[in-house]
């Protein structure tokens, strides 16, 4: 899915698209962190720094977040009738 936050999110950096594929994947920040080979509160940077791009400020939002943007992406957009 690195591939895929990518497109949904361009504006993230590949270490950011990295640990939010690591957070996605329920991994704790030490994990990520041995996987990475980071220091843990380089993690939690990384992290933060990609909440803020993608607008959320918890973990919960940002599954919200990636979720509602995946299927946005498949369906298209929406059109939304107009009330009569």
């Amino acid at each position: 899915m690195t591939n895929e936050l990518a497109d949904l999110y361009p504006c993230l950096t590949l270490r950011e698209r990295e640990v939010v594929q690591r957070i996605l994947d329920g991994a704790t920040t030490e994990r990520i962190a041995d996987e990475l080979t980071i220091r843990p509160t380089t993690v939690m940077t990384y992290r933060t720094r990609a909440c803020e791009k993608i607008g959320v400020s918890t973990r919960r939002e940002l599954f919200a977040a990636l979720l509602g943007r995946r299927a946005g992406a498949r369906t298209g957009p929406q059109e939304i009738p107009l009330a009569a």
